[in-house]
């Protein structure tokens, strides 16, 4: 299924995400509509429960980050999960249970992430507890 039978023109997918953009409510009910009997007749799926229509300025939790219409924010339960990880990962280097290269690597990895969206107060709220 294409998106132009549904008539789409804001709409962004990446592999088996997709978010679809529109100033009608009604609209939107109609192509969701439209999707749930395409997958489910055509390709045997289902949209997954908290398949949803809401306002955009609640942002959109789409590809890892909460989207915005001005700016993207890092998802809570990436920031809660990485914190814990570099919290383990600096005991255990203290304990020298592993080598500090290990623990570079994952902050390096998630101050990747973090650059690509307003992190900077939770990335300084992530170091803060990382003092060897």
């Amino acid at each position: 299924m294409s998106r132009r039978p549904l008539c789409v023109r804001n709409y962004v997918r990446y592999m088996d995400d997709f978010v679809i953009i529109d100033e009608s409510k009604e609209k939107l009910h109609g192509i969701l509509n439209q999707i749930r009997i395409f997958i489910g007749k055509k390709l045997h799926l289902e949209l997954n429960p908290k398949t949803d229509i809401f306002k955009i300025s609640q942002g959109v939790d789409f590809c890892g980050y909460r989207v915005f219409p001005a700016f993207l924010l890092p998802r809570k339960r990436n920031v809660k999960s990485t914190r814990r990880r570099l919290k383990k990962l600096a005991k255990d280097v203290r304990a020298g249970r592993i080598g500090i290269d290990k623990f570079q690597r994952s902050l390096q990895s998630y101050l990747g992430y973090s650059k690509h969206c307003k992190a900077y107060n939770t990335v300084e709220f992530i170091l803060k507890d990382l003092i060897f």
